[in-house]
Parts: structure tokens; C-alpha cells; sequence
């Protein structure tokens, strides 16, 4: 399957054909051997008092002196500095914390901890710390939230005095946990007389129980962490809002990927909802904002949401690259998708029989392209007795599933987890070895944020990343980010592995067709073809043959309709024929270049959404933005409360329908396409 392979410098194999080369965790580590640099440089960290001003420019941004948050900082910190025991030797933190520190086994501090943790406790002002994935951020906030509470002493009317807001309920569980580790050891329970408690608000769980967590006459939890939706919408209960009145701090975790979610608006809203909630308006609650990156959006975010002068900590040394020194990474190169699933399978089965505690994540792009990979690799690992568990995770998983998957990966030494972005931030999952990504990430960011699940905690790690000819134009994109892959492999023929993958995909029972997977990947690809400068006919046809050859027939097209076609893909319907089956849709095909429909058309949402009844556009590809990805499935292509004419406002409905009993017409019972069919007062 690939090309120079037998190298004296790699010590392992990668079977994916009658070549059977595998890429092994030992070749792997044999070549980091090879590329990895033997200089490492220390992250180079600086405070600097900033006065957000309305200008984007960051240099002209940061007003004032650079000073430094420690006094030690330019000076390498000694390992008593850089110490639990330092942080209780000098009052930062109180003994029980310490105590249960030390017992989890955390003696040394990271560089964001070491950096961070003093001055938010000790300064009255807000913070924005830079810092990369996988270095302790949790702890770098939970250690001040704990100690807060701890210094506001323990009463039965204790009300909220941190809240942690994350991205994803996934995290916000993670968190929460990483928190209870330390609050609920048997030396905090008996220091604070088991009054200090962390309580999770997301969205997926009983809204009633959450809200009696703050309403009832047990003491409130001490600390908060949630997700923005549900937050914000408990806190429009008088009751719950008056449990936030005497909050300490506000810490956004992940905050670049909170904004790059569209959740700007909601976290303005909340922290504006809890400052005028305030019992105390002369004490500020400090906020926090804990970032992978510092970019526009969260430049931009910090000044309408911090305090006029603020601290930035930043742990990232600007020479380095975004990925982990010790993460290995290659690159295998196929013709199509059929060829990229071949190959992660092989490689992943490979693995795990060569090494029983290989444990490794797969990232996929769309939620149906995750499910159909995960059943065609369960089906794969069943049919060839390789007892290694295999489990799923993505954002259309019921609750109690994600939760179930996320444990058994967390808790388990070996096994795969095949997943969407929904783990690629932030998710700490233990003794991963390896990370294999299947096609392209929403964009360079998530590349990063994917690899960085492997080698944390000082270990070494390795990612792989398979991508079909037509999609290797964004490795230009990791190049301008100074990630170089030099470990390249190319995709070698093999019909009888071909056949048996082929036959594992007929056997699967998969919960979507072949054909929604074709077309969540194709809308995918089309949401990002600018960003990458992707060429859509190549993939289009990278699609189709992949289609044909799990189908073992090569005349055989994926069946999209043709709505998607044009209104999605922007395709005639020459190339629609070309690259789809559009089945007895064909005849809905417009030849003409469909108009621009104005406002009171309706029918159609906003820029490329389409009918709710054409599938909706599901949330797997982007073709617009959040809430208008080509028609998800909330808005069916438009906004929810213009849903080509609503439930309030349907052509013809009840109250306004096109002759009704209360407007009568001669169009009665129509009550589709007149004057009178139930129009907005502004249409």
C-alpha cells in the first residue's frame, strides 16, 4: 500500500495491502526518532496590563507596561516555585486543598498553573490566559473557584461563587469531575462539613432538578458549570437568579471555540444578566477567559465583556509549533474515501493485535460519517475476533450514551472511540496512543485541537492523518501554521482487502444509508471548498467512486435529491447527473439558475438553506452559518419563525387562511398562493 516503506530507519509495519506496511506505534515512535528536535524551548510566559480600546490592532490594544506576574519569571522557577507545596507554604492555597492535591498524586504545577493561579487569586482584576490544549487548564481555574469558596466559609445559605462555562456538556462533565475530585476528598468533605458541592447546568438533563438545586433549602452549590444555552435560560428564573447575587468569578473555558460556535451573544447577555444581578455593585466578580488562541473574535469578545484593564498571560512560546513536540504525525494518501476508510481499518486492526493496550481515537467530519464508519469497524473487529471495545461519540447520540461511551473509553485500557469534533477540545482522555483523522477538519484549528488528545501528561503519542488526492490541498494550510507532516505514504491497490471491506459494509447494520453519508460529506466539503480552495468536482467524483466500489459496482451513483444538488452543491443538472442518481427528483430539477427569492417568498431560509422536507440540510455540513447551515434540522432552511409561512403565519392557516371564516374570500379553501393566504403584516 505505500511506497518506500521498508526503510531501515522504521522498525514497524502498516498492512493495508499486498504490501502490508504497518504503520505501528513502534514505527512511529522509531521515527519521531527522526524528525523530532532535540531543542526544546521553555514557553515563554508574560503578564501584560491591557486597556481594551476600540481598535483591532493587539499591539495597539496593549496600553501599558509589561510587567511580569511573578518576580521569578525571567528567571527558570525552581521546582519548590513551581510546587503545590509552594502554594501552601505561602497562604495562596488553604491545607485541605493542598492535602487532596498532593493525594491525586499533583506535586508539580504546569507552566499555565504556575502562572495563572497566583495572580487570580491575589488581584482584583480580570484575566485572559493563553494556553495550549492539554496543559492543566482545568485545574488552572478549578484550584482559585475551590479556594474561593472555601475562604467564604460554610453556611447553609452559601450561595453560588464560581461559574465555569464550557462548550460542550461533554466537557462540562469532564470538568465538573476534575473538580469533585478534589471537593468531595475526605479532608475538604470534613473541613467544610460536606457543604461545598459543584453542580453541572446542561442542556440533555432534567430542567426541573436543575432548577431545584438552587431553589431548594439545602445549601446551593458552590460552583456552577454549564453549557450557555442552559445557563442563560435558567437564569431567567427569579428564583435560581437570586442564587448567583454574591458570584466571585466567571471563567469561559475553551473561549475561542465558545465564539466560534455562536454563543458570542448569549455569554454578553449572561455576564451582563449576572453583573445588574449583583448584590454588592461596588465588587466586581472577576472574569476569566481561558483560550487556545488570541485571535480577532475573542480580542474583539474581551472588550465588551472585561473589565477596562485586564491581565493576558500567555504560555505559548510564539517560535513553536501548534502541535505537540511529542506527537509524531503521517500522513497515508488514497484515491477516495472507500480507499481512506480501507485504510484506517487496517491500520487501527493492525494495532490493536499488535499491541494490546493500543487505545486510539478517530475523528470523521460529519455525525453520519462517524456512525457509518464506527458500524463498519465494530462489524470489521467482531467478523476478525479482536477484542478491543469500539465506541462512538457525537452530538446526535442520546445523553446516556455519550455518557456511557466517554466513561468505558476513559476508564478502559485499550479500545477505539470514533468520534466527531464534539472530542476533539478539551476531552481528556487517558494513555491515548494513537489518533487517526479520516478526510478534513472544519478547519486547521480542530487539526490541532484532534492531535492534541494523544501524549498528554508527558507521554508520547502519534497521529495519523488519511486523506484522499483531492482534499491533500489542505496540507498548505497546516504549512502556514509551521506543522510540517514528513511522514508520507501513498495508498497501494489491494482487490482482495478492497472485497472484504466491501463485504463488511453490506453486512453492517447501519443506522444511515451510504447515500446520507455521501451527502452530509458532500455538503461538508462544500461549506469549506472556499476555505481550502478545494476543487468540488474532484471530490464529487472522489465520492462517486468510492460509492460504487462499497457497492462493488462501479456504474452505481449515491441517490441525493435534486434539490440538494442545485441548491446545496450548486451543480446543473449535466454535473448532478454526472456525480448522482436524482431518481424521479430529476424532474424537479430548474434548468435556469434558481433566483434569489425576496423576504416574502419565504419558502427558503437564509443564503444557501433549503426545504425542511429536501432532509433539511442536516447540522453535519455548514453551508451558511449556525443557524442557517444549509437548512438545519431546526430551521428546515429557514428561520423557525418564518418557516415558509409558520405555524403562526402558514400559507392559509387557520386564522389567516386564504378564505377562512373570519376572512372570507373566494379563494376559501385554498388558502395557498392569494392575496390573502396568511402573509406577514410586512410582507
Amino acid at each position: 500500500m505505500l511506497k518506500n516503506v521498508r526503510s531501515a530507519v522504521f522498525s514497524g509495519r502498516l498492512s493495508v495491502s499486498s504490501v502490508t506496511v504497518k504503520l505501528s506505534q513502534r514505527y512511529l515512535s522509531s521515527a519521531a526518532g527522526e524528525t523530532k528536535t532535540e531543542a526544546k524551548t521553555e514557553a515563554t510566559t508574560t503578564t501584560t496590563t491591557t486597556t481594551a480600546t476600540t481598535t483591532d490592532d493587539k499591539t495597539k490594544a496593549t496600553t501599558a507596561t509589561k510587567t511580569e506576574a511573578n518576580t521569578e519569571t525571567k528567571t527558570p522557577a525552581t521546582a519548590d516555585h513551581g510546587s503545590i507545596h509552594h502554594l501552601h507554604s505561602t497562604g495562596i492555597i488553604q491545607k485541605p486543598v493542598h492535602s487532596a492535591l498532593s493525594h491525586l498524586g499533583f506535586h508539580k504545577l504546569t507552566p499555565v498553573q504556575e502562572k495563572s493561579i497566583h495572580p487570580v487569586l491575589t488581584k482584583d482584576a480580570d484575566f485572559i490566559t493563553k494556553a495550549k490544549t492539554g496543559t492543566g487548564k482545568t485545574l488552572a481555574f478549578g484550584i482559585p473557584l475551590i479556594e474561593k469558596a472555601l475562604r467564604i466559609g460554610n453556611s447553609r445559605d452559601q450561595r453560588v461563587v464560581g461559574i465555569v462555562v464550557a462548550p460542550t456538556r461533554d466537557l462540562a462533565f469532564q470538568i465538573r469531575d476534575e473538580l469533585n475530585k478534589i471537593v468531595r476528598y475526605k479532608e475538604m468533605v470534613r473541613h467544610t462539613k460536606n457543604l461545598l458541592s459543584v453542580q453541572t447546568v446542561v442542556g440533555g438533563e432534567s430542567r426541573w432538578k436543575q432548577v431545584r438545586a438552587f431553589t431548594s433549602r439545602d445549601p446551593h452549590p458552590s460552583i456552577v458549570v454549564s453549557t450557555p444555552g442552559r445557563l442563560l435560560d435558567l437564569l431567567k428564573e427569579p428564583e435560581v437568579l437570586g442564587a448567583f447575587g454574591h458570584i466571585k468569578a466567571l471563567v469561559l473555558d475553551e473561549a475561542d471555540r465558545l465564539l466560534g460556535e455562536g454563543f458570542k451573544e448569549d455569554l454578553v447577555e449572561i455576564s451582563d444578566t449576572l453583573k445588574d444581578n449583583l448584590v454588592d455593585d461596588k465588587h466586581q466578580f472577576k472574569t476569566m477567559l481561558y483560550s487556545a488562541t488570541w485571535d480577532k473574535d475573542v480580542q474583539e469578545f474581551s472588550k465588551r465583556i472585561l473589565r477596562p484593564e485586564f491581565h493576558y498571560i500567555d504560555t505559548v512560546d510564539p517560535n513553536a509549533a501548534d502541535t505537540h513536540e511529542k506527537i509524531n504525525q503521517s500522513l497515508i494518501l488514497t484515491n477516495d474515501i472507500f480507499e481512506s476508510y480501507t485504510s484506517a481499518i487496517t491500520f487501527i486492526e493492525s494495532e490493536a493485535k499488535a499491541n494490546r493496550k493500543f487505545k486510539g481515537i478517530v475523528f470523521l467530519p460529519t455525525v453520519k460519517a462517524v456512525s457509518y464508519f464506527y458500524e463498519l469497524l465494530y462489524t470489521r473487529f467482531k467478523f476478525q475476533k479482536i477484542r478491543s471495545p469500539v465506541n462512538q461519540l457525537h452530538g446526535q447520540l442520546a445523553q446516556a450514551s455519550r455518557d456511557r461511551a466517554v466513561r468505558e473509553f476513559r476508564k478502559g485500557f485499550n479500545g477505539v472511540l470514533v468520534c466527531s469534533d464534539v472530542g476533539a477540545r478539551g476531552m481528556d482522555f487517558p494513555n491515548v496512543t494513537n489518533v487517526v483523522q479520516i478526510g478534513l477538519p472544519m478547519d486547521e484549528t480542530n487539526y490541532v485541537h484532534r492531535v492534541g488528545r494523544t501524549a498528554r501528561g508527558g507521554k508520547d503519542g502519534s497521529a495519523v492523518m488519511i486523506l484522499s488526492d483531492a482534499e491533500s490541498k489542505f496540507l498548505r494550510v497546516l504549512k502556514k501554521r509551521n506543522i510540517n507532516i514528513v511522514t508520507k505514504f501513498e495508498y497501494e491497490k489491494d482487490e482482495e482487502l478492497e472485497s472484504e471491506i466491501a463485504n463488511v459494509s453490506k453486512a453492517a447494520r447501519h443506522k444511515y444509508s451510504l447515500d446520507l453519508v455521501i451527502e452530509s460529506l458532500a455538503g461538508f466539503s462544500k461549506g469549506i471548498s472556499n476555505v481550502y480552495r478545494l476543487n468540488m468536482y474532484d471530490i464529487l467524483e472522489d465520492y462517486t467512486t468510492a460509492y460504487g466500489k462499497f457497492f462493488q459496482d462501479a456504474d452505481k451513483k449515491p441517490h441525493v435529491t435534486a434539490s440538494f444538488a442545485q441548491r446545496v452543491l450548486h451543480l446543473n443538472r449535466r454535473d448532478s447527473n454526472k456525480f448522482f442518481d436524482l431518481g424521479s427528483s430529476a424532474n424537479d430539477f430548474q434548468d435556469e439558475k434558481p433566483k434569489r427569492r425576496e423576504s416574502s417568498d419565504r419558502g427558503y431560509g437564509d443564503r444557501r438553506g433549503y426545504r425542511g422536507n429536501d432532509r433539511g440540510g442536516n447540522r453535519d455540513y455548514r453551508g451558511n452559518n449556525r443557524d442557517y447551515r444549509g437548512g438545519n434540522r431546526d430551521h428546515g432552511g429557514n428561520n423557525r419563525d418564518y418557516r415558509g409561512g409558520n405555524r403562526d403565519h402558514r400559507g392559509g392557516n387557520r386564522d389567516y387562511r386564504g378564505g377562512n371564516r373570519d376572512h372570507t374570500s373566494q379563494d376559501r379553501g385554498d388558502g395557498f398562493r392569494s392575496d390573502r393566504r396568511g402573509k406577514l403584516k410586512f410582507d
